[in-house]
């Protein structure tokens, strides 16, 4: 028992020894292996595959040969039939001037838009440099207050207008309404235009007249003129 036990002692003695001794030893330096920067040298099969030739042959020539054509001898033929009626295209739309949207008073009368000009019928128009005279003989610019007036009732409205759907010129005299109120009948019994004879708005230029209304009244009073600019500043 004594022996085995002194045994053991030497052999986990001598252990320990050699463990101490290697891990005591200094670790091996890894060897540095340059590394070859140089490409690979191209295979055969590389440069065959990567060479161009300068002309092309083509592939099957009984078969799939380019015929030879002379340019001479192609004719254009017509182009086939839609292959359903929804394939064919649309006809061009039918411009409608009965009405016409955002429109222009250039006159108490007289609108533009949509590249027309359509005069309402009925009415002797006062022009925008038109001057008038009232009954105490001020003159004063009726025409452009006729136009003021016109473009206030329109604000940019459209307009529908008695034009026939193949009219194709660039001006007409028709009758216009907005909305349900006739234009002519409007700017008439207002005083900012002249009926014409044998129109239908020779009534409404009578009573415009008696009422004195528009281009058949007095002057507007003229804007007070500031001597003076107030300072709206000025807190006290």
């Amino acid at each position: 028992m004594a022996l085995a036990a002194g045994g053991l002692i030497l052999l986990a003695a001598g252990l320990l020894a050699g463990r101490t001794a290697w891990q005591q030893q200094p670790a091996a330096e890894p060897e540095l292996v340059e590394a070859k920067t140089e490409a690979p040298e191209p295979s055969p099969a590389m440069v065959q595959q990567s060479a161009v030739p300068a002309n092309a042959r083509p592939v099957a020539p009984d078969v799939v040969a380019i015929p030879e054509v002379e340019p001479e001898t192609l004719v254009r033929i017509a182009p086939r039939a839609p292959l359903s009626p929804f394939a064919k295209p649309l006809p061009p739309p039918t411009p409608d001037h009965s009405r016409i949207y955002r429109p222009l008073a250039e006159a108490a009368g007289r609108i533009l838009g949509q590249g027309l000009m359509v005069e309402i019928a009925g009415l002797d128009i006062v022009e925008p440099d038109e001057l008038c005279l009232d009954p105490e003989g001020i003159e004063w610019p009726c025409g452009m207050r006729a136009r003021t007036a016109f473009r206030g009732l329109l604000r940019g409205r459209a307009v529908s207008c008695d034009i026939p759907p193949d009219f194709e010129g660039s001006e007409i005299t028709a009758g216009c309404t907005l909305g349900k109120l006739d234009l002519g009948e409007w700017i008439v019994a207002n005083g900012w235009a002249k009926a014409v004879q044998e129109g239908p708005y020779k009534e409404y230029e009578e009573a415009a007249r008696d009422a004195e209304k528009g281009i058949f009244g007095p002057s507007p009073m003229p804007l007070p003129i500031l001597t003076e600019v107030p300072n709206f500043m000025d807190e006290r």
